[in-house]
C-alpha cells in the first residue's frame, strides 16, 4: 500500500518538476536566448578566383574561414576566421553590388541586433540571437587614415592584411530565413520559414526589396 502512495505522489509531481524543468527554458527559448531549431547550417568548402587571387572559404561548426592563395601548394597563405559570435548558417560569392568585382554574402546569426555601431536612438542592444544578412568584401587596403579600432573589429587583423572588409550587415531580421541564393541579376533570393520568397538588390543604403 505504501509503495502504492509513493508512486502515486511521483505521477502527481513528475509533471509539476518537469513543467518548473522546461517552462523557464521554453520562455527563454522563445526570448531567443537559443538558437531555434528551425535554422540551417550549412558546411561546405570551395577555392574561388577574385581579382586575379584564389580564396579557399570554409564553413563548419557555423563558423567561416577565409583563406588567401588557399590553393594547396600556393606561395603563401592569409587566414581570416569570423568572430565565433556569428554563428554562420550560409556563404555566397558573387557580385551584389554589380561594381565588377566579387562579395562575400553571409547569412548569420549573433547576440545583438546592431552589433559594435548601434543607432543613437537605442540605448542598449539586446542581448538575444537575431539572425542578419551580412556583405563583406574580398582585399583590404592599408590605408593609414583607417584606425587600428577599425581594422581589429571588421578585418581581424590591425596591420591591414588584405583578407576581408566589411562592407555592410544589416539589424536584427523579424523574417525566419532558410536559405539564400544569388540569381542570374545577381540579386539576393531569399526563403523563409513559411515558403515567402523575396528578391532584394544592393543599393548604397544596403539591400533593398525589389517590388
Amino acid at each position: 500500500m505504501r509503495v502504492f502512495i509513493k508512486k502515486k505522489r511521483i505521477l502527481i509531481w513528475l509533471p509539476i518538476v518537469m513543467a518548473a524543468i522546461f517552462l523557464p527554458l521554453f520562455i527563454l527559448y522563445q526570448k531567443g536566448y537559443f538558437l531555434p531549431v528551425w535554422a540551417v547550417f550549412k558546411e561546405k568548402e570551395a577555392v574561388y578566383d577574385i581579382g586575379g587571387e584564389s580564396y579557399r572559404i570554409i564553413l563548419k561548426n557555423k563558423g567561416l574561414t577565409v583563406i588567401k592563395n588557399g590553393r594547396e601548394g600556393g606561395d603563401s597563405e592569409e587566414e581570416y576566421l569570423f568572430d565565433k559570435d556569428l554563428k554562420i548558417e550560409d556563404y555566397l560569392v558573387g557580385d551584389i553590388d554589380h561594381d565588377l568585382k566579387d562579395e562575400l554574402i553571409l547569412l548569420f546569426f549573433r547576440r545583438s541586433s546592431y552589433g559594435p555601431y548601434k543607432p543613437f536612438w537605442v540605448k542598449e542592444d539586446e542581448n538575444v540571437y537575431s539572425q542578419h544578412i551580412g556583405i563583406y568584401e574580398f582585399g583590404f587596403d592599408n590605408d593609414k587614415r583607417i584606425n587600428e579600432r577599425y581594422l581589429a573589429e571588421h578585418t581581424g587583423n590591425k596591420d591591414g592584411k588584405r583578407v576581408i572588409s566589411q562592407k555592410w550587415v544589416s539589424s536584427g531580421i523579424g523574417a525566419k530565413i532558410v536559405s539564400i541564393e544569388l540569381n542570374k541579376d545577381n540579386e539576393l533570393v531569399i526563403r523563409e520559414k513559411n515558403g515567402k520568397e523575396s528578391c532584394w538588390y544592393y543599393s548604397c543604403f544596403g539591400l533593398m526589396l525589389k517590388e
